[in-house]
């Protein structure tokens, strides 16, 4: 990768679990990541520059979901987006298992089968303590990854990690009604010409509501997945 003399070099910095741990354990509201990040680096303000905001970003993200991944949180959820950062207590073994992402609870009703009550019982289940797909977790657990941070995608990869936070439940919507669970460009569009096939007007059992529904939701992943 050729790099811009103006560019400064981007590196992964070391910040301490336990110190993150015991901090998100002594807020009882989410915090954004830059309070985090001032608390962990001591600095009332943060750097203005590209480079240097990116390094604090991607390595306090390499943090978390390496603290997520190796399950130091116990018997808590570590929730993570750029807005709200939290721990939440997860639910007993006969307490419904789905997750809210935005309100950051379980439901925590009585359950009925699969872990789940049975208003959600319809849900797919996985492991309680990553409840819902994370594009984003393969990203930043690779620690080479930083070097993307001297990439003019720079910009617009990070656009999209907001957009995302932001419309976290569109998203949510929009995957379930395409039946995927790992977006990318090729397999949003793969599913979008099949679900198109099936319900635009001009076919036989078209569907003019059920295609405006598909467009919608077909907008919303390419603007947080397409770039």
């Amino acid at each position: 990768m050729t790099r811009s003399k103006n560019r400064r070099e981007v590196r992964l910095l070391k910040f301490e679990k336990g110190n993150i741990l015991s901090f998100l354990r002594s807020r009882t509201e989410p915090v954004s990541e830059t309070t985090l990040l001032r608390h962990l680096t001591g600095a009332k303000v943060l750097s203005e520059a590209g480079e240097d905001l990116y390094s604090l970003h991607f390595s306090l993200y390499h943090a978390l979901y390496s603290l997520r991944r190796d399950g130091a949180c116990c018997d808590m959820y570590l929730h993570l987006d750029p807005m709200r950062i939290r721990l939440v207590e997860t639910p007993g073994p006969f307490q419904c298992s789905h997750y809210f992402p935005e309100e950051g609870k379980y439901c925590g009703g009585p359950a009925a089968g699969r872990g789940l009550c049975q208003y959600h019982s319809y849900a797919n289940v996985g492991d309680i303590h990553l409840p819902r797909y994370d594009p984003m977790e393969d990203f930043y657990l690779n620690p080479e990854n930083i070097a993307f941070g001297t990439n003019p995608l720079l910009e617009k990869s990070t656009r999209g990690i907001i957009m995302y936070s932001l419309r976290r439940g569109d998203v949510e919507a929009a995957l379930d009604f395409f039946g995927i669970s790992a977006p990318s460009r090729r397999t949003v569009q793969k599913r979008y010409y099949e679900l198109a096939r099936k319900y635009h007007p001009d076919l036989k059992k078209g569907n003019d509501g059920m295609m405006k529904i598909l467009n919608g939701h077909y907008q919303v992943l390419r603007e947080i997945f397409f770039f």
